[in-house]
């Protein structure tokens, strides 16, 4: 489990903007996700960037799973499904970002495994833009990040040597409560506004 002291902001997850190609992996444990089951309609990452970055080209895949840590490598791509294929836009400044999936994707309990993709650019952006991230000394090795300026990462099929490390980002998940309204459960013990529209 997570708490505020261990709570800090970096570039490399989930989205890497000072490289023009990155993909990363995360896997968030039952106990971090606040619901036993349900249908999730997107999720909610919180940033704090140095620029204005309009329309990013981004995508996130996720998956139910047994894992417990990604000392072994990447996950296989086999059960990951595709939930957000799009463009994004981030203010400066600290903020969040509502990832709405293209379909609800059915949490079925236990570990989820997040997926994340920052197709190849023709740019890249300053290094600190950050993403709020924390670490779980207890749980280690929980994600895995790879990027590039000149190599086409495929995110099906990342290489073997990326680098691996306790951090993982605050986020939130957001829970479709009866169809209506989405009930949404940050993933750290710190205070974190998980406040979104309906779907």
């Amino acid at each position: 489990m997570s708490d505020a002291s261990a709570s800090s902001t970096a570039n490399s997850l989930p989205f890497n903007f000072y490289w023009k190609n990155s993909v990363t992996e995360s896997i968030y444990l039952a106990e971090e996700i606040f619901f036993p089951n349900g249908t999730i309609a997107g999720i909610e990452y919180h940033y704090e960037f140095v620029q204005d970055l309009a329309a990013q080209p981004l995508k996130v895949w996720i998956k139910n799973t047994d894992a417990q840590d990604l000392s072994s490598g990447w996950l296989s791509s086999d059960g990951y499904t595709l939930v957000f294929d799009s463009v994004l836009d981030f203010a400066a400044g600290s903020g969040s970002v509502f990832l709405s999936f293209l379909q609800p994707f059915v949490y079925t309990g236990g570990n989820l495994a997040i997926r994340a993709n920052r197709p190849m650019d023709s740019v890249y952006y300053l290094s600190g833009n950050h993403f709020r991230q924390y670490s779980s000394p207890e749980a280690p090795n929980r994600s895995r990040h790879i990027q590039s300026d000149s190599i086409v990462y495929d995110p099906q099929a990342p290489p073997a040597e990326p680098s691996v490390h306790s951090f993982h980002n605050s986020l939130c998940c957001c829970k479709i409560s009866l169809w209506t309204s989405l009930n949404c459960r940050s993933t750290a013990k710190e205070p974190i506004s998980c406040s979104v529209g309906h779907p």
